[in-house]
């Protein structure tokens, strides 16, 4: 049976059903909600509003309409003092300084000699461009924002890893596979044929010579200062230069036996301290051949003919008389006739 309400907005009446006593309805004639409570003693039948102009009005009825619901608000982030953790409870820059151990690399070839005894055939620019590259791939991993935490940790594990597994390989690199590296990594043979007009001589070069006037210093042999040509070439791991000179004999009368000792005293007063080794020069033509040891290794050739002195040096760390390009430039070595 219908219930007769009274709209507490235009106090007209409606009916509506027995299920909707209590709740909130609109009302047909102004729209508004309100609370639908029972009138007492109202009429039944209920006059219904007069007819709008055509269409014929229709019957509304009113439907409860429910409170609105509460929204829920979302809580405010905490504030946290301590730095982000990642996963399993390491913060971000326990993995900051893990992407920064290959930095340690140039250090630990420093050291190395002392700890096993061994020389690196390479310098230390090798781990250390080594070391700047694996610390920029390691800092580009801890930052990658795709990834979990856990991951980061493991990528920045494995190329430290591989990174010190590189620099251990390289440091016990032997000399050989270094130099066979160069000749398969470098733009070819630039050794030339070098041949000054008026000198008497011709050499093997590995790159165009530059001039050293006989004044210039520092000069291995103060005896022989003679107008010469340097060159240098940069290898794997080092630079050797080289140069050649000749001129006229300061004492043509001496006998080769004196005038070479006196070649050799003047070498060791140019080199003092220094440890100075005689070695075998090439048969039947007048010649003497010095190693003067140190930090840069000095190898010293002279040939005595015709009146004139030849001078071939060639200096450069780690350097021997047995290395190929030393055998190469003192090799080619050949007097082509005086003027």
């Amino acid at each position: 049976m219908a219930v007769v309400v009274r709209c507490t907005a235009c106090n007209g009446l409606a009916r509506v059903g027995p299920e909707a006593v209590g709740l909130l309805v609109v009302c047909p004639r102004c729209g508004d909600p309100f609370l639908a409570d029972p009138v007492p003693d109202a009429p039944t039948a209920v006059a219904p509003p007069p007819p709008p102009p055509p269409p014929p009005p229709r019957q509304v009825r009113a439907q409860p309409v429910a409170p609105p619901r509460p929204r829920r608000r979302r809580p405010a982030p905490e504030v946290h003092d301590h730095p982000p953790v990642t996963a399993g409870g390491v913060p971000f820059s326990v993995i900051i300084g893990l992407a920064l151990l290959p930095l340690t690399i140039p250090l630990l070839w420093l050291i190395g000699p002392i700890a096993v005894g061994h020389q690196p055939a390479l310098t230390v620019a090798t781990p250390a461009s080594l070391a700047v590259s694996a610390a920029v791939l390691c800092l580009a991993v801890a930052f990658t924002v795709d990834w979990t935490p856990v991951t980061r940790i493991k990528g920045v594990l494995t190329l430290v890893g591989l990174a010190y597994f590189a620099g251990m390989s390289l440091y016990f690199l032997k000399k050989e596979s270094a130099e066979w590296a160069q000749q398969k990594l470098g733009a070819g043979d630039k050794w030339r044929d070098f041949k000054p007009q008026g000198e008497g001589y011709e050499v093997r070069l590995p790159t165009t010579p530059t001039p050293v006037m006989a004044a210039q210093p520092p000069w291995p042999v103060p005896l022989l200062k003679l107008t010469s040509h340097k060159a240098s070439l940069k290898g794997f791991n080092r630079t050797l230069v080289y140069t050649v000179g000749g001129g006229k004999d300061h004492d043509p009368e001496a006998a080769d036996k004196e005038w070479f000792e006196a070649v050799e005293q003047s070498l060791r007063g140019a080199n003092p301290g220094r440890e100075i080794a005689a070695l075998v020069g090439p048969a039947g033509v007048p010649c003497r051949e010095w190693e003067v040891a140190g930090e840069d290794t000095l190898l010293v050739r002279v040939y005595r003919a015709n009146g004139r002195v030849y001078l071939l040096t060639a200096q450069g760390p780690d350097l021997e008389a047995d290395d190929d390009d030393a055998v190469r430039f003192f090799g080619s070595f050949k007097v082509v006739g005086a003027k």
